[in-house]
C-alpha cells in the first residue's frame, strides 16, 4: 500500500495531473530526511510502501497493490518504518543502533510474504486486526510491538523497493478524496478516448472508491483499510 500526494520540497508528487500523464510512482518523490535515512541504514535509493496500512502522513491517494510483484524487485523489507527508526520512532531494546537493528531485521524483497506471514501469525490476533491497527498480542523479543511509546510505524511492515513503479501495475484498490476524482475526471476529458479508456474502467469498477465530501486524508487512509480488512 502506498500513499501519496504530500508536497515535497522539489515538488515531486502524486498528482493526479501526473497520475493520468505519466501514471509513475517515483523514488525521486522522498524527503532529505528519507534520503538520509536510506545513506545512513544502506539503503538503496528506494520506493517505499506499508503493508496494510495507509499512513495520512504522506498524502490523500491510497494505492493498494498485490503483493506478488514485489518479491521479484530488488531492495528489501524490515517490520517497522525505517524513517521513523532512524528519527527515534522506533522503540526497543537495541533500536539505539538504528544501524545494527536495521540490518538485523531486513530481509530481502523475495523473503518478505513469507517472513510477513509467520509474523502475523506469531504476533497478531489476526491479519485483518494487523490491517486496522491493533496492537500485537504479544511482544517480539526487543520489546518493540508492546512498547508504550510506540506508534503503528514501529510494527508496520516496510517494503523498499529499489525501481520505480507503473501507477496502474497490479493496483487492486484507489482511494482517493472527492476533489482528486474530479480532478482526475477533468483530466481524462483532455484525452483521446482510446488513452482515456483504461482510466474510465477503473473509474467505473469496484476498485475506485471516493471518500464522501470534506473527507480528509485520515478518511480516505482508513476507507481503505476497512476494505482491505474485507479481503481477508
Amino acid at each position: 500500500m502506498r500513499t501519496d500526494g504530500k508536497v515535497f520540497a522539489d515538488g515531486t508528487t502524486l498528482t493526479p495531473e501526473r497520475m493520468i500523464r505519466d501514471p509513475r510512482l517515483l523514488r525521486s518523490s522522498k524527503t532529505e530526511i528519507t534520503r538520509e535515512t536510506e545513506r545512513a541504514l544502506g539503503i538503496g535509493d528506494s520506493l517505499y510502501f506499508y503493508v496494510g496500512h495507509a499512513c495520512p502522513e504522506f498524502g490523500q491517494i491510497v494505492l493498494v497493490y498485490a503483493p506478488e510483484w514485489s518479491t521479484f524487485e530488488l531492495g528489501g523489507a524490515t517490520p517497522f518504518d525505517t524513517g521513523g527508526l532512524r528519527l527515534g520512532y522506533v522503540n526497543g531494546s537495541g533500536t539505539e543502533d538504528a544501524v545494527s537493528y536495521c540490518k538485523n531485521h531486513r530481509v530481502d524483497l523475495p523473503k518478505w510474504v513469507d517472513e510477513f506471514t509467520t509474523y502475523i501469525a506469531t504476533y497478531f490476533s489476526t491479519t485483518s486486526a494487523y490491517v486496522l491497527g491493533e496492537r500485537a498480542r504479544i511482544d517480539d523479543s526487543t520489546g518493540r510491538l508492546l512498547h508504550p511509546k510506540n506508534t503503528r510505524r514501529a510494527w508496520t511492515w516496510e517494503l523498499q523497493v529499489e525501481a520505480d513503479h507503473d501507477v496502474l501495475a497490479n493496483l487492486k484498490l484507489l482511494c482517493v478524496q472527492p476533489e482528486v476524482s474530479e480532478a482526475i475526471r477533468r483530466v481524462l476529458r483532455t484525452l483521446p478516448e482510446d488513452e482515456a479508456a483504461v482510466w474510465v474502467d477503473l473509474l467505473s469498477s469496484p476498485a475506485f472508491r471516493v471518500a464522501p465530501a470534506g473527507a480528509e486524508a485520515p478518511v480516505v487512509c482508513g476507507m481503505a483499510e476497512e476494505v482491505i480488512s474485507t479481503w481477508l
